[in-house]
């Protein structure tokens, strides 16, 4: 399978909801804030088997907080979401951000680790992360976080 990474259109909001969906991730915000998401899409059939955005906070957006990364189960290659980790890093520090932050659950962080983020205290998060919408529907105590530089 050949894939194509691109920056989200208008026209993706609603298949990278449906995928969210499925994921039983949060898809809100998500029309308000497409440009800021990548979409990995199957070359052949236009399909897109994979997602991830960035939200950006602080005062010149240097803070950034990865949201709704997602890789269909029957799409998943490691290949795949190791691709589309580094795409967004660079995406996120093109976009001006100078840290990442993430939650995710324990299974996940050596992925995490392997991309060198490391695991941090709810103290340690910036409060304008803490203060997000998304932030607050998603953390739950036996979530980690994590940060990337």
């Amino acid at each position: 399978m050949s894939i194509i990474i691109r920056i989200a259109t208008e026209n993706d909001v609603p298949r990278i909801k449906q995928l969210l969906q499925r994921a039983k991730l949060n898809k809100e915000g998500i029309e308000k804030n497409y440009e800021m998401f990548l979409v990995v899409e199957e070359n052949q059939s236009e399909k897109i088997v994979a997602t991830a955005g960035i939200e950006q906070f602080g005062p010149s957006s240097e803070i950034g907080f990865l949201r709704s990364l997602v890789i269909e189960s029957e799409s998943w290659r490691s290949m795949i979401g190791l691709d589309l980790m580094i795409i967004i890093r660079q995406f996120a520090k093109q976009k001006g951000c100078k840290e990442l932050y993430l939650l995710t659950n324990p299974v996940s962080r050596p992925f995490f680790e392997h991309l060198q983020f490391e695991s941090i205290d709810y103290k340690e998060v910036p409060k304008e992360i803490r203060n997000s919408k998304h932030f607050k529907q998603t953390y739950q105590h036996d979530v980690l976080i994590m940060r990337g530089k």
